[in-house]
């Protein structure tokens, strides 16, 4: 009787290789296409970030160049970047848009009153327009790829 289980064994033991084979093709092809959607997944984050950066960077040149302007029935082009950003970021990119609202605020409210008083402004709203141009232009340089740049990295980006 020993005789006869191991002889069945030896012929069932090329068919369990061949399966466990199979199964590990399988699991390896699995695990590439779990890696495959988790880098999809990254690189689709990186696709949304980075057009909400390049938006800002647009708005806030376009703002040092030319000054304010109203867009899209909304007072501040920032205003629609905001909710986006809030499911993109972080809360500080948030934070940075909402003070990029309020500066773009201040700068049209200065605006509206040069425009109302036939270019003749207070000597304190040029200085304070002159100090958010040149916000905007920094801003516009450097300061959003500092406040964006670990968020466009596409090692980092979870």
């Amino acid at each position: 009787m020993p005789a006869t289980l191991s002889a069945e064994l030896a012929r069932g033991l090329p068919a369990a290789i061949v399966v466990l084979a199979f199964g590990g093709v399988a699991a390896g092809i699995a695990n590439r296409r779990v890696k495959l959607a988790q880098a999809r997944l990254k690189f689709d984050l990186f696709e949304k970030r980075f057009s909400v950066f390049l938006e800002v960077r647009k708005v806030l040149s376009n703002v040092a160049a030319n000054g304010v302007y109203r867009s899209g029935g909304e007072l501040s082009p920032f205003n629609a970047l905001v909710p986006q950003a809030a499911f993109l970021f972080e809360p500080e990119v948030e934070a940075y848009l909402k003070r990029a609202v309020h500066q773009w605020v201040a700068l049209w409210a200065i605006q509206m009153r040069m425009q109302g008083n036939g270019a003749v402004v207070p000597p304190t709203d040029v200085v304070e327009a002159a100090e958010l141009i040149r916000w905007f232009n920094m801003e516009a340089g450097e300061g959003a790829m500092r406040v964006f740049r670990s968020y466009l990295n596409l090692q980092s980006v979870k």
